[in-house]
């Protein structure tokens, strides 16, 4: 009796794929409280989406204005890259917000097996042959 295999293959392709910055939160606010505005609307628009991001931390920038000229404000940013959140980060007035995420890089397509049976063309009979093809291909370029 002749078998055959049928094969569902998934190939999963990450070539080069950027990660991607979401602006959660940024405060433009004086150092140890005080006078603060809201800037996550200026700092999502520059960033969303992409994978670095540098914003000046000044008045022309951020909030349409200085919330306290003449006081040491920093800039507190709350963001992710493709969804894990990352460490809040603080920078002070006169410099740069820099945001970064790392890109992610498989040079070749990778298997992963999601269905595999042993089945005689005749139809007689079959047998499920997933985990013995996953540990051997799973992970593999081919």
């Amino acid at each position: 009796m002749k078998r055959i295999l049928m094969l569902l293959a998934g190939i999963l392709i990450h070539q080069l794929a950027a990660a991607q910055l979401v602006v959660h939160g940024a405060r433009w606010e004086v150092a140890g409280g005080g006078a603060s505005c809201d800037a996550t609307r200026q700092l999502a628009a520059a960033c969303d989406g992409l994978r670095t991001c540098r914003v000046p931390v000044d008045p022309a920038s951020l909030c349409g204005g200085d919330p306290a000229v003449g006081s040491l404000k920093i800039l507190d940013i709350q963001y992710s890259c493709d969804g894990i959140r990352q460490a809040p980060i603080g920078f002070p007035d006169g410099s740069t917000a820099s945001l970064h995420c790392q890109r992610v890089h498989i040079s070749k397509p990778l298997l992963q097996i999601r269905a595999a049976r042993w089945q005689a063309l005749d139809g007689s009979g079959s047998c499920d042959a997933t985990p013995l093809l996953s540990r051997s291909c799973n992970g593999k370029q081919s």
